[in-house]
């Protein structure tokens, strides 16, 4: 019996649109980034809207929701940078950093039977490997991709077993081609996007690429040629829309937390025209997570230059597959975080650990978000 993966998420999925091919199992918001964590292929076609569309009677019931994020069971050990899959309904937190350093553990949860979840736990059958944290992590065709982390170019590439478990993760014969950090991550067109980050002191602007074979291996990552960040950014997120790569706020070289939103046009050949900048967030954010959901793209939580953020903005998806203006929305997390694992199946979003100060986070939360 085929394994049952559910989305997939962490630090910057993420890809919306077009349903996926049969063989790719989808969390909404992937997911969990996952989140959704499995990701899907982007749609190509439609027409750029070149004025926003005013706003529906569904956007303004999504945007005056009161939504709050229900307290799981904490973490066993607390952690920030980590990321998250949902494999069969439970949810797995993978490497990460404590305030002892990186990691490589895993730890899970899962749905009681009579309601509830069950404390979480180590996940026994993810063993070894290097420490990792604040990498990318995405999941696709039954396999959770650890890309890069601090101090790593290495991917490592774990396997959901025939038991719908999370299996023992293999360092892939090919990486990334610099060392990178908090870098933005995306799927579009069969290939993999990794965008910005930091490279020990530096922060970096460029694009690296892999195309996922059909077996569901990773080819060899090569720098993007003529795609570069506007502005360099570390924390920054990412979603690919529509014939549309976007980069979503981070932190400058300076460490000064940015609004601004860039594109770059996805060609046929999987390549990339040019960033340039497409609009504004109300708050500078960084080192959240953004999820998508039918109409929609949600930014929750992160870090803002007011500090730890627990407030939620949603963009609607226009015609075209055009992200809208994001606003501030009613809902709320229960505990302010960033850099955060998420993973996301349908419209429940599952977030556990991240930073709120100088003391990683051990609370785990789960949050509805309507269309």
């Amino acid at each position: 019996m085929k394994p049952t993966v559910a989305i997939f998420a962490c630090l910057g999925l993420l890809t919306a649109c077009a349903e996926p091919p049969a063989s790719t199992s989808v969390p909404g918001a992937r997911s969990v980034p996952v989140p959704d964590i499995t990701a899907k292929p982007v749609a190509g076609g439609g027409t750029v809207t070149s004025r926003p569309a005013a706003p529906t009677a569904a956007d303004q019931a999504a945007v005056a929701a009161t939504t709050r994020g229900v307290a799981l069971p904490p973490l066993k050990t607390a952690r920030a940078g980590a990321g998250a899959t949902l494999i069969a309904g439970a949810f797995y937190v993978v490497g990460g950093a404590s305030k002892d350093g990186p990691l490589t553990t895993a730890e899970v949860t899962a749905p009681k039977s009579g309601g509830g979840f069950q404390p979480f736990s180590e996940a026994f059958g993810f063993t070894g490997g290097q420490p990792r944290a604040f990498y990318g992590a995405l999941t696709m065709l039954d396999t959770f991709f650890m890309i890069g982390g601090t101090g790593l170019l290495t991917v490592a590439a774990a396997p959901v077993t025939m038991d719908n478990s999370l299996g023992q993760p293999a360092l892939s014969k090919i990486g990334l081609t610099r060392a990178r950090e908090n870098q933005g991550i995306a799927f579009a067109g069969g290939f993999v996007y990794v965008v910005g980050g930091r490279s020990g002191t530096e922060t970096l602007g460029d694009v690296e690429r892999a195309k996922l074979a059909d077996d569901g291996s990773l080819g060899a990552f090569t720098v993007v040629p003529g795609a570069t960040l506007g502005v360099p950014r570390t924390g920054v997120r990412c979603i690919a829309l529509g014939k549309f790569l976007y980069a979503v706020g981070g932190q400058d070289a300076g460490g000064r937390v940015l609004a601004s939103i860039e594109r770059a046009p996805i060609n046929q050949d999987g390549s990339l025209g040019a960033f340039t900048s497409f609009a504004s967030l109300p708050v500078p954010r960084a080192s959240f997570a953004l999820v998508p959901r039918t109409g929609a793209i949600y930014l929750v939580g992160g870090i803002s230059d007011g500090g730890y953020q627990g407030s939620i903005e949603r963009a609607p998806v226009q015609t075209g597959d055009v992200p809208g203006a994001f606003v501030r929305t009613a809902m709320g997390l229960d505990a302010a975080r960033s850099d955060f694992a998420w993973a996301a199946e349908g419209p429940v979003v599952y977030m556990a650990g991240g930073n709120p100060g100088s003391q990683p986070l051990a609370s785990a939360e789960m949050l509805t978000l309507p269309d």
